[in-house]
């Protein structure tokens, strides 16, 4: 009987374990490859904060490692401001996950719809903040400074 609690005790561990470590596989979960396969490449977006102070304007090219780089600039009163991020991207289901981990602890969670092939509108599931992506050219040229 104790082998038995301890072979069940195991296995309950493993399937923690391969659970736990899925959260941040890319591309681990339902989501068909003709699906994941639009989201890889170049995309530009832009979005506008609530009293129109700040515009925020982006562009990312999403690999399908699952890994990105995006570069963002933002325009406001106190002048522009250009950042860069690398991090981490997968799907679940209906989710997209997003996470620099040189910038928060958590992913960013998105509900998205596919508008057409080279446009996918996100929505954050924490917010109100909604933004659109659009495929833009192949950023193999662009230089981050």
């Amino acid at each position: 009987m104790r082998e038995l609690r301890v072979s069940l005790f195991l296995i309950f561990i493993v399937i923690l374990d391969v659970g736990c470590g899925a959260y941040y596989h890319p591309f681990h979960g339902s989501v068909s490859d003709d699906v994941r396969r639009i989201f890889i490449g170049t995309w530009g977006g832009e979005h506008v904060d609530q009293d129109g102070k700040l515009l925020r304007t982006w562009i990312q090219r999403r690999l399908e490692d699952g890994t990105y780089a995006i570069t963002f600039v933002h325009y406001s009163d106190e002048g522009i401001h250009k950042s860069r991020q690398t991090g981490k991207w997968w799907m679940v289901g209906d989710r997209f996950y997003e996470i620099a981990s040189s910038a928060t602890e958590d992913p960013d969670v998105y509900e998205y719809e596919i508008v057409n092939e080279n446009e996918i509108r996100f929505k954050s599931i924490t917010g109100d903040y909604e933004f659109i992506d659009k495929r833009t050219q192949d950023m193999e040229d662009v230089t981050f400074t």
